[in-house]
């Protein structure tokens, strides 16, 4: 089943961050087609350089705004682009499991057509701090 991966970033977030969160989309058991990610207005120099770091390895795809628009218009500015029916949305902070895709990938081949997962909660340190359950 070919995917995307859908993120979008913005000038006010963390490098650090940042990498974690491709590093870990890098991680995964089965690989994303293309990773879609808007620029919501222009970035910092730090930003941009954890990008080039992982854009080939992901093939991302970036979407440049001229100015931030919010996430919501940002994100429907990447579906735009993206050039598969499946989406996966990870935020730029995101640390995701390693075989959080291939988990719910089967579920999209059981017939369902929206699955979410659950998230853990942690703080700037990485200490947990809370769970929320997405349904499936």
């Amino acid at each position: 089943m070919q995917f995307s991966v859908l993120m979008a970033t913005y000038i006010k977030d963390d490098s650090l961050l940042l990498a974690k969160a491709l590093k870990s989309i890098d991680d995964q058991t089965i690989r994303s087609s293309e990773l879609v990610l808007v620029e919501n207005g222009p970035l910092t120099q730090d930003l941009y350089s954890v990008i080039e770091d992982y854009r080939e390895s992901l093939n991302i795809i970036s979407v440049k705004l001229t100015k931030n628009f919010g996430l919501a218009i940002a994100l429907n500015r990447g579906l735009e682009v993206v050039r598969n029916n499946i989406v996966f949305r990870a935020d730029s902070d995101d640390v995701n499991l390693t075989f959080r895709f291939e988990k719910q990938l089967e579920k999209f081949a059981e017939g369902y057509e929206l699955v979410g997962g659950v998230i853990r909660e942690v703080d700037k340190n990485g200490a947990h701090i809370g769970i929320r359950t997405v349904p499936f």
